[in-house]
Order: structure tokens, then sequence, then C-alpha cells
């Protein structure tokens, strides 16, 4: 994940603020050599290194990815869009991608590909790859209060382990393809029961007509459960 300097260094500046601390005040609570060191992080040419994070944690109480990255919320947002687009968590993008496919999330871009000049195979390629990206993190921008409530309900935060955000974050996109599943199943049992309905009301038709119609609802139910599984 990519670290915003800028922003780390307003964090660093609101906190010290916070605690009423002048830079040398600081600079001696979490012994670092002097307030030119604070000086360096709040003008965001520098980060605090590991080891002098944990110390602003302990002293602050001050979880360490809050400085890094902000709110929860960001930072599972670029937590998720770094694993997906560099596809280093196998089974969170495979699921991801499932989810983006059901969804149809490109074709909110169509639009977009359409308004873009394309003369060259290169051109075609690079489309894609922006629609796609465009696709990727307005899906996460879509579900990231969602997900990341989801993620609290489960006892996950700031102080998790990656690798159990990771994990819980799968479980999260699997839990809205399996809902997605069952409205599919739901949807296509409605269709189904609603064309039983006509096998009813056949009475007041010639045998031919209601052998025609009863056919075509037979074929229906078919090609609906071939649907559904």
């Amino acid at each position: 994940m990519t670290l915003n300097k800028k922003e780390i260094s307003e964090r660093i500046t609101q906190i010290r603020k916070d605690n009423n601390l002048s830079m040398q005040d600081f600079a001696d609570l979490i012994g670092v050599s002097g307030k030119s060191t604070i000086n360096e992080w709040e003008k965001g040419r520098s980060i605090p290194s590991k080891k002098t994070l944990a110390k602003i944690t302990d002293k602050l109480n001050i979880e360490a990815n809050y400085i890094l990255y902000g709110n929860f919320n960001d930072y599972i947002r670029d937590l998720l869009i770094s694993v997906i687009h560099e596809k280093t968590d196998e089974q969170l993008s495979s699921t991801f991608f499932d989810y983006l496919n059901k969804i149809d999330a490109l074709s909110r871009f169509r639009s977009y590909e359409e308004s873009q000049p394309i003369e060259t195979i290169q051109d075609q390629i690079r489309v894609r790859e922006e629609i796609m990206n465009l696709a990727i993190n307005s899906t996460i921008d879509d579900n990231i209060s969602e997900l990341s409530d989801f993620l609290i309900e489960h006892q996950v935060n700031f102080g998790s382990s990656t690798s159990l955000i990771l994990k819980t974050i799968n479980n999260y996109f699997l839990k809205k393809l399996n809902k997605l599943e069952l409205t599919k199943h739901n949807y296509i049992q409605e269709l189904i029961s609603n064309s039983d309905l006509i096998n009813y009301n056949l009475d007041s038709l010639n045998t031919d007509d209601a052998e025609k119609i009863k056919k075509i609802v037979d074929n229906f139910h078919k090609e609906l459960l071939q649907l559904d599984y």
C-alpha cells in the first residue's frame, strides 16, 4: 500500500496538538532526537519508523495504522484496492472478480468506452484496463461502508493482522455472492410458480391451443431450471 506522507504529517501534527505537546515535548516523550525530527514528520519529508510508531502508539494509545492510513474505512479501501490490483491474495481476488462479474460492474462504463478514440490494439488494451480499474474502484467504493461495518461486527479492526482482515473481506464478498444467487433462485422459482398458473387456466381454450401452451410452459420450466443450476 502506498503511504501518503502529507496526510500522515497532518495526522501527526493533530495528534501532537490534541495532546497539548510541543515538538520538543513530543520528541522527549517518544525518545527521538529533538524537535527537528518531529518537524521533518510534520512537514511531510519523512515518516516515523516502525519502532518509533510503536512508541507513539504505546505512549498516546493510538493505533499505528491510524497514523499511517487515517480512518478505518480509508485503510480498508486502500488495502483492498492494493490487493485486487496487484493480485497479492489469490483467494480474495478470485472471489472479488466473481462478484464483479455477477453484478456486471463493467457495464456501468460502456459509455466511457464508446467515448474513447480507439485506433490501435494498444488503444483497445489501454481503454479496457481503464474500464477495469474504474469498475474495481467503484465497486469497492460502493461497498466500503457496509464492508467496514461487517469487519467491525466480526471484531476486525486496526489491530487485526492483515491476513485476518483479508480473510474476513473475502467472507464478506462470498456472503454478497450467496445473496445474489439466492435472489436469483427465488426469482426463478417465482417465475416457475407463476407459469404454473397458466396450466390451471386452459379450460377455455381448445385442445390444440391448450397443448401448445402446455408445451411452451414445460420448455420454459426446463430452461429456467438450467439457468438456476
